[in-house]
């Protein structure tokens, strides 16, 4: 399985290289995510061959994949309807996906509960705050505000964007902007944070 491999190389971010609260086991566990989402896009191997492929036990794998999740390095998918049921995608593929509008449709979990996505600006504006207080995101790299892939943002209880990197809001005009990007990009925006109050990720 990991012949094609062998001569091939893996880069990640030194953000996560060098992010002292991970385990080694977590960092290895992250770069085999990304070694097999080169053909793909994602990971689509099961614990079971995760836990082969670094002769670690079920138990370390399932931990390293949920720190890895909690700290937003990855966005793990799980449809049981399909084959393979889990997608394990790295955060910034995901979000590159999400600003290119190209997440496969099988991976967008729709809901019926979810109200018509023809807002107005305002309205789009309203029904986020409303009802996705404190969700976080990330923009993909080529963003209009130019911001990395790898910062994080959240969405205020009064509407304002906070920047987790920097720990301040957004000046008015970047807020306007990210805002505009956002409305653009609404039906996946929505989905996104969704997805985001359910499983933390």
């Amino acid at each position: 399985m990991l012949k094609k491999f062998i001569n091939a190389e893996t880069t990640i971010a030194n953000k996560i290289l060098l992010d002292g609260d991970l385990s080694d086991t977590e960092v290895r566990v992250y770069f085999v995510i990304k070694m097999l989402s080169y053909k793909d896009g994602y990971c689509w191997a099961t614990n079971d061959q995760l836990s082969h492929i670094l002769n670690k036990t079920l138990g370390a794998i399932k931990m390293a994949l949920s720190r890895l999740k909690k700290k937003k390095y990855i966005v793990v998918n799980t449809v049981k309807s399909r084959t393979p049921i889990r997608k394990i995608f790295t955060m910034q593929a995901w979000a590159e996906l999400s600003y290119t509008n190209q997440i496969p449709q099988d991976c967008l979990h729709f809901d019926k509960d979810l109200p018509k996505q023809d807002f107005t600006f305002k309205e789009f504006k309203n029904f986020i705050v409303k009802n996705y207080p404190k969700a976080i995101f990330t923009l993909a790299q080529g963003n209009p505000l130019k911001y990395r892939s790898n910062i994080q943002f959240m969405i205020t209880k009064t509407g304002y964007i906070h920047n987790n990197f920097t720990q301040k809001l957004l000046p008015k005009e970047e807020a306007f902007k990210m805002w505009q990007h956002l409305y653009d990009n609404r039906d996946f925006v929505i989905q996104t944070f969704v997805k985001f109050l359910k499983t933390g990720t």
